[in-house]
């Protein structure tokens, strides 16, 4: 709720001071937001580095609890480990051709991501053009995920969204 409304607030009008020799007006403007697309949502969301199932829930929980434009979020269905977006890894690919992320083998079966140096310039790009406000919601949620461990991930995601773990190994096991 928190989210939505500092998004809302984010597009609205703002003062902006005009300074000349004679004095000091104050006028308004509209913030200009570009609009992002979801794989540029999505480097943000790798920061430094992440797993898998980290990055698919931390993209999930922005869908679902920020005030993310649908155009910029990706569509979620329920899968082996919860919520799960196959464009994901599809975009994923992209990155890792334009030499913006690479993928580290974790020696557990599924690679890790990381921003390159060139993905780290990019990222500061897009925070600087994205909602304020958009960029706090998905900080926020990429720390809440990466601060559990895997099953306390997982089982608070299906407390919160139980639609989403019907198809889940994990409830399974």
């Amino acid at each position: 709720m928190i989210a939505r409304l500092l998004s809302i607030l984010d597009n609205l009008w703002y003062p902006i001071r005009q300074e000349t020799a004679e004095d000091t007006t104050v006028c308004c403007a509209k913030r200009r937001r570009l609009a992002m697309k979801k794989s540029d949502w999505l480097l943000l969301a790798i920061g430094e580095y992440i797993q898998p199932i980290q990055l698919q829930k931390t993209l999930f929980k922005f869908a679902k609890e920020s005030a993310v434009p649908a155009a910029e979020s990706y569509e979620f269905e329920p899968y082996n480990w919860g919520p799960c977006s196959f464009e994901i890894y599809d975009d994923l690919g992209s990155l890792r051709e334009q030499g913006l992320i690479e993928a580290i083998p974790s020696g557990s079966g599924w690679n890790i991501y990381r921003l390159t140096e060139l993905g780290k310039v990019k990222s500061i790009e897009f925070r600087k053009q994205a909602s304020a406000s958009l960029v706090r919601a998905l900080d926020d949620v990429r720390s809440w995920v990466t601060s559990r461990d895997f099953e306390t991930l997982l089982r608070d995601v299906y407390k919160d969204y139980p639609k989403y773990a019907t198809e889940s190994l994990f409830m399974k096991s």
